[in-house]
Formats: structure tokens, sequence, C-alpha cells
């Protein structure tokens, strides 16, 4: 299990700001990476999903400069990549803290996650994104 910046390295993704970043853009332009919290995915039927339309704690992380750079990076991700994503995916040390603190992050090799542009909202940066095999 690794830390964060280097998920995102081994992913071949550069972090602008590591304590910040939530996402991030390929150097060339072609693919975007997205943080992803383990318990925040849903499973149902045979599909995993996140959805961050909604969330309880939206009010607290909206604004925060990590959000405002995913907007910008989903937005490259729809534009670019087919609206498909690689995802860093981390378990929090405490899944009730604001902000969070990473336990462990990994690139999911085998799972690629997809977002429509009807799914995405860039004003406040939430979106539904569903987990398909890489």
């Amino acid at each position: 299990l690794g830390s964060f910046s280097e998920a995102y390295k081994k992913a071949g993704y550069t972090l602008t700001k590591p304590r910040n970043s939530w996402s991030a853009v390929k150097q060339d332009g072609s693919g975007v990476a997205l943080t992803i919290w383990q318990d925040e995915i849903t499973k149902e039927g045979g599909a995993m999903f996140m959805d961050s339309r909604g969330h309880p704690k939206l009010n607290e992380w909206k604004d925060r400069q990590g959000n405002r750079q995913r907007i910008a990076h989903i937005n490259h991700g729809l534009a670019n990549c087919d609206g498909v994503f690689d995802i860093i995916l981390c378990r929090a040390v405490d899944v009730t803290a604001s902000p969070r603190k990473v336990a462990s992050a990994n690139l999911w090799g085998r799972i690629r996650g997809h977002i429509k542009p009807m799914d995405f909202s860039p004003e406040d940066g939430t979106f539904l994104i569903t987990f398909v095999p890489a």
C-alpha cells in the first residue's frame, strides 16, 4: 500500500499541490485521475458507483482548492477523455474526519471511472461516477 503522492506518480501523474490535490491531469493531457474514497463506493446489483451529489459534507468541501481544481480536471476529462478517469483509490485514517487523512492510496488498475456530462455539476463539483473494468 502506497502513499497518496506515490500512487499518482506510479499512475503517471504529477500532483501540483500534493496536500490540496484531489485529482490530476497527465502532462500530455491524455488522462485524468480522481481521488475516490473506498468507503464512499456503493455496490448495487452488479454495479459500483460513487455519488457525491447531495453529499452531507458538501458545504465543508465545495469551496476548497482541491475541489475547484477537480472541477477543471473533470471538465478536461469530459472534453478530452470521453469521461473516462483513472481512479486513485484511498482508504481514510478516519472516515468521519474533515479534511481526511490518507491511510493508503493506490491506482485502481483493474477499474476505471466513467462520468457522463449530465451527472456532473461544474457549479459545486458534485458528480456521479460509475466504475467499469479497465
